[in-house]
């Protein structure tokens, strides 16, 4: 664990020689960039971001990490979403995503990022700012009609509108989840 050590930078391939490392949090630092930090660590399991604010995931960065299973990307400016890589190398794997208070601007084909997770079980959407004003939309969740157990969405905010929104006034904004056992909504409005 890395945690509140005030790193702004982690050499690429600093981790190299601990092939075994299961779990790695960077919790409350300012890396900038993780470019090339995960080589070499591809049993690792659990990976936790949180509070990194200036942090840019690139395309590719997380693709060492083959056995991911938890990811948490708590507190962070992530920047465009595009859909396409931005879970590359993780998406077989990764069972677990907590996407909690992160300003995130939705670009072309983000909302089916997720589709490409075919095993993930648990999903957290909290707090998350869409700088652009769209909303979450059905098409999150396509691609985990099979495979997502756990939901938890709260306090889903439109930049400038400043109330919750998640659409589930629109028909069937759920349906399709068949595996879905446990669903939480919490400041979430549920109509016009």
């Amino acid at each position: 664990m890395l945690i509140d050590c005030k790193l702004n930078e982690i050499e690429p391939g600093a981790f190299r020689d601990l092939a075994q490392l299961k779990r790695l949090y960077f919790n409350a630092n300012k890396l900038k960039s993780i470019a090339g930090v995960f080589e070499g660590l591809e049993s690792l399991a659990e990976l936790d971001l949180t509070q990194n604010p200036d942090l840019k995931i690139g395309s590719g960065d997380l693709a060492p990490l083959k056995q991911l299973k938890k990811l948490q990307l708590v507190l962070l400016n992530l920047g465009t979403l595009q859909g396409g890589d931005f879970f590359l190398g993780v998406h077989s794997a990764l069972e677990e995503l907590d996407l909690n208070s992160s300003q995130v601007e939705i670009g072309e084909g983000a909302f089916s990022l997720l589709a490409k997770l075919t095993s993930l079980q648990t999903l957290t959407i909290r707090d998350l700012n869409f700088s652009d004003g769209a909303g979450l939309k059905k098409s999150i969740f396509d691609g985990l009609e099979e495979c997502l157990t756990t939901l938890s969405l709260c306090g889903v905010y439109i930049e400038g509108e400043g109330a919750s929104y998640v659409p589930l006034e629109q028909r069937g904004f759920l349906s399709g989840l068949h595996a879905l056992r446990s669903l939480t909504l919490m400041l979430v409005r549920l109509g016009a």
